[in-house]
């Protein structure tokens, strides 16, 4: 190919495309903020596509004096539509944006262990005091109310024999048989703490075996969920989003809760929600949810759950 001294302006766009999508991907995973968009086992693979568009810039730069005798450069363009959907700034997806009766299911499907394999009676749930739950302190329902009706539970440690309780903490096993420690667990008090970083896998150990906490007191933080399921109007769920591949497939996943307030809750609001479990009877098979003792503020948090990464 004959050099020319004037620089090729195709070779030029294609070079700075290249380089622009390269250092977008690079910015998005040592930022982070790739996981706005795809679980964290995507990062080895965002790396290699940094690192191929890097290789055609530097084809690019080698090309930039060589003639042609047909110029193309609106082929470079296409690399900038996905481009500027990367680098513009975002805001994470909340529940309601995604919320379906279908994905909700779904949520409830990927954990491990069926409630419709735990089936028990529906216990009757009292209805919580008349409270308001915009104020910054937690709010309570009274020490008269009726709960849910529990049975008798064996101790954890004697009933689920792949966990055991050490000094507040849990371990288990996950989906690929490697131990995991949870943290928040109180057996003398029959009390489960569930942390932002354990809310799926303290979800998972649940629904395996829900009735091992029946009547057991959990506290939880979410975000307001009204519409993933047909939800009685004292019913909502506080749910995390769940991504198994990429932002198109996020889920709510949560408890369904029971509170008579809970048409003061707004949608997409952050709360915190201490309740006792109980079976309850939904559809067609029987499923976990709380009976809450009270409801606070909670602060937003970033970012999604990524239970196979």
């Amino acid at each position: 190919m004959r050099k020319n001294s004037k620089i090729d302006k195709q070779a030029l766009v294609e070079c700075i495309c290249y380089l622009l999508f390269a250092f977008a991907l690079l910015y998005l995973v040592f930022s982070g903020q790739y996981l706005q968009y795809v679980t964290p086992r995507m990062k080895p693979y965002l790396l290699f596509a940094a690192v191929v568009l890097l290789v055609w810039a530097r084809t690019a730069i080698e090309n930039l004096y060589v003639v042609w005798h047909r110029r193309h450069c609106l082929h470079c363009f296409v690399l900038m539509f996905p481009l500027l959907m990367l680098i513009l700034p975002h805001r994470s997806v909340s529940v309601s944006s995604v919320s379906t009766p279908t994905q909700s299911i779904a949520a409830v499907q990927t954990l491990r262990g069926s409630a419709a394999a735990n089936p028990t009676p529906q216990p009757t749930a009292a209805p919580s005091a008349p409270a308001t739950a915009e104020s910054s302190e937690p709010v309570e329902s009274p020490e008269t109310e009726e709960q849910p009706a529990a049975t008798p539970q064996p101790d954890i440690a004697d009933s689920t024999a792949d966990a055991e309780s050490i000094d507040g903490t849990y371990e288990t096993t996950d989906f690929l048989g490697n131990t995991t420690t949870l943290h928040g667990y109180d057996a003398a008090n029959r009390h489960i703490t569930i942390s932002d970083a354990e809310f799926y896998t303290w979800m998972d150990v649940i629904w395996a075996n829900p009735a091992d906490y029946d009547g057991w007191t959990l506290t939880v933080t979410g975000e307001v969920d009204k519409a993933s399921r047909e939800m009685d109007a004292d019913e909502f769920i506080p749910a995390r989003l769940i991504m198994t591949c990429c932002a198109a497939d996020l889920t709510p996943c949560g408890f369904v809760c029971k509170w008579a307030q809970a048409d003061t809750l707004a949608t997409d609001t952050w709360v915190t929600v201490t309740g006792t479990l109980y079976q309850r009877q939904y559809a067609d098979h029987s499923e976990p949810q709380l009976q809450v003792q009270s409801v606070a503020p909670a602060e937003p948090v970033e970012g999604y759950i990524y239970p196979y990464y």
